[in-house]
């Protein structure tokens, strides 16, 4: 009755699922599953549940003197961890339905889940999404989950997205096949639960502060960081923000410059534009253009090299007052006290800044 376990000598095609979640429903009824082998016959399974009232206490039984439908045994929950709390995306690609709805059951709770029965399935549906995580089987019809990872990371859009892959292939051969693909984690069948949510807990935690690196980012940081070897992205990723922010810096000081017109020069549509900056930055396109004037304002005003109101039309500010507004409300400080302190950027703009 142990999840995913599976007898050896087992003919029967299967996850070992099934027998658990029996288990599972005769507890919620106060019920007991047992089996007995049967010489060259399989084995004889027999489920009891109690059904008198003396089997029952006050609490357990309505006013009518009937069985109350509420379980008196619930099924302990696990939990994601604190950094997988809030609702994300994830898509769920596995061709076995009983692990498809197992698996499903572990993170719809935390997670917006989209499930897929194979490869080209979840391809689709991830190129539409553009999902914050991807777990998929490895063994599927029509696409298998090599393909369906190295599919992603090569595609500059989809790059970015971390890929678990679920295997029964334990050998260290399939493994290491997994992670030339890209994938982020290699995770044999049977898993441990609490071990898959941690581990989609760690690395959308790993992403959460590379995105936050990212979102404070100027070029001129990002060339630095490069050059030292310690960018926070690489690949078709670092060339997509060196891009988008080459078109900010040239456009800096237009007030008239927005989202509409990024998309525009970058040649791709907003929703496009959208979907890359929030998956790079954890931000919309309009808080990270936000957030990039301001953070090269900072950048200018620490040099000493120009005035506040120098500065402010440069970001493309309506006025130094506007300008200086905005900054003490993103940093905490004044124009004024950046000129002489070094502080990083310490929050994020709202969506109404």
């Amino acid at each position: 009755f142990d999840r995913f376990e599976r007898s050896e000598e087992s003919t029967v095609e299967g996850h070992g699922v099934g027998l658990n979640y029996a288990q599972t429903l005769a507890k919620i009824h106060r019920g007991v599953i047992t089996y007995r082998p049967s010489d060259g016959e399989g084995s004889v399974f027999t489920l009891t549940i109690p059904c008198r009232k003396e089997d029952y206490s006050e609490g357990e039984l309505s006013e009518t003197g009937t069985i109350r439908s509420e379980r008196s045994e619930p099924v302990p929950e696990m939990e994601l961890p604190l950094s997988a709390s809030t609702k994300v995306n994830i898509v769920l690609v596995e061709d076995n339905e009983d692990v498809r709805v197992y698996l499903k059951s572990l993170f719809s709770d935390s997670f917006n889940v989209v499930t897929c029965s194979d490869g080209q399935e979840g391809l689709d549906r991830i190129r539409t999404i553009v999902p914050d995580i991807v777990i998929s089987d490895v063994m599927m019809p029509k696409k298998d989950g090599f393909t369906l990872c190295r599919d992603l990371k090569t595609d500059p859009l989809l790059w970015h997205i971390p890929v678990i892959l679920l295997t029964a292939k334990a050998d260290s051969g399939s493994s290491i096949k997994g992670l030339e693909e890209g994938a982020e984690a290699y995770i044999s069948k049977p898993f441990d639960p609490k071990y898959l949510m941690a581990t989609v807990g760690s690395l959308l935690e790993n992403r959460r502060l590379l995105q936050q690196r990212v979102l404070n980012l100027t070029s001129s940081m990002m060339e630095s960081q490069t050059a030292s070897g310690d960018a926070p992205v690489e690949g078709p990723d670092a060339e997509y923000m060196r891009k988008v922010q080459k078109i900010m810096d040239e456009n800096l000081s237009e007030e008239d410059f927005n989202v509409e017109s990024l998309a525009m020069e970058i040649g791709t549509s907003y929703s496009s534009l959208y979907a890359k900056i929030k998956a790079l930055t954890g931000s919309s396109p309009q808080v990270y253009l936000t957030t990039y004037r301001l953070n090269i304002a900072k950048e200018r005003l620490s040099s000493g090299k120009y005035t506040i109101s120098e500065v402010a039309y440069s970001v493309g500010s309506s006025s130094p007052s506007n300008f200086s507004r905005a900054f003490k409300r993103h940093f905490g400080i004044t124009p004024t006290e950046a000129m002489f302190r070094g502080d990083a950027p310490e929050e994020v703009p709202t969506e109404e800044e």
